[in-house]
């Protein structure tokens, strides 16, 4: 979700996960599906799965869930 903030598309980013795991029953739990999900409203896919797996994604990971 911080990677949408940071990129000014939270709210579609967060409308778009919510209906894929509460409409579609998609699994947010995988990174797959949420590039997927990020790039369907315009985020950078391959940007955020780098971003995920990056020292600071993972650092501040703990502080968000």
């Amino acid at each position: 979700m911080w990677f949408a903030q940071q990129r000014d598309c939270l709210m579609d980013y967060c409308s778009a996960v919510f209906h894929a795991y509460w409409t579609e029953g998609r699994d947010i739990s995988d990174l797959n599906e949420l590039a997927t999900i990020a790039a369907s409203v315009g985020l950078d896919d391959a940007a955020l799965r780098k971003y995920v797996v990056s020292p600071e994604g993972i650092m501040l990971l703990p502080s968000l869930t």
